[in-house]
């Protein structure tokens, strides 16, 4: 037995489920990286450990028998974000019970704490944002991006006060998310940024709340919430899709934990239901309403407001990216994080 390799092992033992970092391994065992490495390989050839790679070179390492099952459940816990994109869930759910399976859907007020979920194995499948998957994955390694989805569909609302928007001084956004990427956006071409504050809220109320309250200049905002300002008498200040072109928003990603065979079915299932629901967009929509809790003539209404690809177009994702910086995400992590067969 090499030295050292027990010492690994207990290691690994100790942090269960959670792994550790392979760099961290060398620290924690006073044990060489390039020797670590070389352990390790011969630890994964006899199946004991598992490495995941989250980033260009990070892995981090498990004892295979701490790993979860791979799963094919008959019912898939779908978490989603609430928001007026998804006029093709109601098909997609028709045709995953056509083939004997379900989705129990939990909607979700704040992108981040979804994507944590999926990541820890909570849900099966979530619709959130590209920007939070990626991210997300890069950390943890726990998710794979497997489908698109929605494009477009945020807006800056400002105080019906403000004349420029070069002048917002304070504002309201998510954390990891779209709303956080098209903020760096912002700041990059449109704000004079000196002294900018940004509050970040982790639900679409307290951006009405900041608003009404005058705590915030302007709040950045996924429909059909930003209508829904507008509706009460705030301003669109900037359409997005006008300043960044398409960019993506929400999109289809599965846990680590749901076998190749699971993904690969529903996949299908989710890329046709999208194909399909271009043709029954007013029927959808009204479903979509009681899914997600949203009346039906406000999804109705702000629906439209998105365009929607069955797939994630890395072009798509290069173009949006050149506007603004690369803190949430790049193309090398985007692409680390889509599923490939």
């Amino acid at each position: 037995m090499k030295p050292g390799r027990e010492e690994v092992l207990r290691v690994l033992e100790e942090a269960g489920e959670e792994g550790v970092l392979q760099s961290e391994l060398s620290r924690l065992t006073s044990l060489s990286r390039s020797y670590v490495a070389e352990l390790l390989k011969e630890l994964e050839r006899e199946g004991i450990v598992r490495r995941f790679r989250i980033g260009r070179r990070s892995f981090i390492v498990k004892l295979s028998r701490m790993l979860k099952p791979v799963e094919k459940p008959k019912v898939l816990e779908l978490g989603v974000l609430r928001a007026s994109e998804y006029v093709f869930l109601p098909l997609w759910r028709r045709m995953v019970r056509e083939r004997g399976l379900d989705f129990r859907v939990t909607v979700y007020e704040d992108a981040l704490t979804l994507t944590r979920d999926l990541a820890a194995g909570r849900l099966h499948l979530a619709l959130s944002p590209l920007y939070t998957q990626v991210a997300v994955y890069s950390l943890t390694g726990g998710l794979k991006v497997i489908g698109g989805g929605s494009l477009g569909g945020a807006a800056l609302v400002v105080r019906e006060t403000l004349k420029d928007v070069r002048d917002v001084e304070a504002i309201a956004t998510t954390k990891v998310s779209t709303m956080e990427f098209l903020l760096g956006v912002l700041a990059v071409s449109e704000l004079r940024g000196v002294g900018l504050s940004i509050k970040y809220i982790d639900h679409p109320e307290d951006a009405f709340y900041l608003l009404r309250r005058r705590l915030v200049d302007a709040v950045n905002m996924w429909e059909p919430y930003s209508s829904m300002l507008v509706m009460r008498g705030y301003r669109r200040g900037i359409d997005y899709s006008e300043l960044v072109g398409s960019y993506y928003c929400c999109t289809l990603a599965a846990s680590a934990t749901l076998s190749e065979e699971r993904i690969l079915e529903i996949r299908e299932l989710y890329e046709k239901a999208i194909g399909e629901s271009r043709g029954r967009f007013e029927d959808c929509a009204e479903q979509l309403a009681l899914m997600i809790g949203l009346p039906a003539d406000v999804v109705k209404r702000t629906a439209g407001k998105y365009g929607f690809l069955e797939y994630v177009d890395i072009e798509i994702l290069r173009e949006s990216l050149k506007h603004g910086p690369r803190f949430l995400v790049n193309l090398t992590s985007a692409r680390e994080a889509l599923y490939s067969v």
